[in-house]
């Protein structure tokens, strides 16, 4: 194989890993759209402007359900101590 067809292979395979990442991003940032705006389980509100929040509370996606779930401190806190 010459040098200038493997270099041609190799920026095709390139190309192409690049174009299936930027789908996959796409397709999060779509999900991500979907976050509510209360915790899944116990319902407690969500303040999207508060960054205590969003460093706290956990964001579960599920790709090919086409859900997000959104979980509070005190749930998480719940689960881990095994009460849920």
């Amino acid at each position: 194989m010459s040098k200038s067809l493997a270099r041609k292979v190799l920026r095709q395979k390139a190309n192409k890993a690049k174009k299936d990442l930027g789908k996959k991003l796409k397709k999060q940032i779509s999900l991500f759209k979907q976050l509510p705006t209360a915790c899944t389980l116990c319902g407690a509100l969500f303040d999207k402007a508060s960054r205590d929040h969003h460093m706290t509370w956990r964001v579960n996606v599920y790709a090919e359900d086409r859900f997000v779930g959104l979980t509070c401190p005190v749930c998480l806190e719940k689960e881990k101590n095994g009460e849920r």
